[in-house]
């Protein structure tokens, strides 16, 4: 009932691509369908009972009603509330089941419909998930160093192909004490703008590829050398796509509860599938950098 048709079509003017974010297991207390249909519903919980054939008809129905009607090539599903308790005693199996059953629908209705599973959020990143989404968002978080933390404990169980990095940066302001000419942009430091920081710009672009990047902020408003070299790093990806897509990472230094320790070496070794092909990414910060640290690298050669 707003103007959404009319912005997709825009984006798509713009040669862009067009998709949208649902939460689609998080039903409002008061939307007709609850009042027509209460036993759809169970109590004190968000979420529609997809146990009920008519109830999982309708969930199918309400996504890909909107997929057709915006001409959707993307949708983000998150989920950010709890599924509450199951009176069936199944804990949520039998509910899971059904839930899986209706995306794997979407994707033979929809194959060139890009999905993301928000895996943190809704705390579903495993292998069937990997059988089901495109790629899993892992945090709110788009800290370039915070997020490497992160992608530590997230490696163990996924891999960089289908781990989607959110690049978040505008114009860095007026520098009053300029120490370095490092070229810098002001990230954002966390899930939200009520937090930044100004971060060398390679180490962002960096950081990014560790898995797959992609863009917010106010990216039109840098300077054209910024988007220049921040196109550089881009088309490093896309020409290295199959080996991105399709690798899987060694960690090279352990995983840390800590997301917040900025004192250490983190260091990541990425090998392609089928080939010999590695690519290396090492991160220090602060004092890290005085001291010197060797890293034993995985699966290579000895012979060569």
């Amino acid at each position: 009932f707003g103007n959404m048709s009319g912005f997709a079509d825009e984006v798509r003017a713009a040669g862009l691509n067009f998709g949208f974010w649902i939460e689609p297991e998080r039903w409002a207390q008061n939307i007709p369908v609850r009042k027509e249909h209460p036993e759809w519903f169970p109590e004190n919980t968000t979420r529609i009972d997809l146990t009920i054939p008519a109830a999982a008809e309708h969930f199918h129905d309400v996504i890909a009603d909107n997929v057709r009607k915006f001409k959707a090539k993307y949708i983000k599903v998150d989920f950010n509330a709890s599924v509450g308790y199951d009176e069936s005693g199944s804990e949520l199996y039998n509910y899971c089941q059904v839930l899986n059953a209706q995306f794997e629908r979407l994707r033979k209705e929809f194959p060139d419909l890009l999905i993301e599973n928000c895996g943190s959020g809704a705390l579903r990143n495993d292998l069937k998930t990997a059988m089901i989404y495109d790629h899993d968002f892992v945090s709110d978080n788009a800290n370039p160093f915070e997020t490497l933390r992160i992608r530590q404990g997230t490696f163990m169980r996924t891999l960089p192909g289908r781990t989607l990095n959110w690049i978040v940066m505008r114009p860095a302001p007026e520098r009053r004490t300029k120490i370095s000419d490092v070229t810098q942009v002001l990230a954002s430091a966390a899930a939200t703008w009520d937090e930044a920081a100004l971060f060398d710009l390679d180490y962002v672009m960096i950081s990014g590829l560790l898995g797959i990047p992609g863009f917010s902020g106010e990216l039109a408003e840098l300077e054209p050398e910024i988007k220049t070299r921040a196109a550089s790093f881009v088309s490093f990806y896309k020409e290295n796509r199959k080996f991105f897509s399709d690798s899987h990472v060694f960690l090279l230094t352990a995983p840390d509860s800590s997301v917040t320790d900025y004192e250490k070496y983190l260091a990541f070794q990425m090998q392609g599938d089928q080939t010999t092909d590695s690519l290396l990414f090492v991160f220090s910060d602060g004092a890290s950098r005085r001291s010197v640290r060797n890293f034993r690298l995985q699966d290579l050669d000895p012979a060569k």
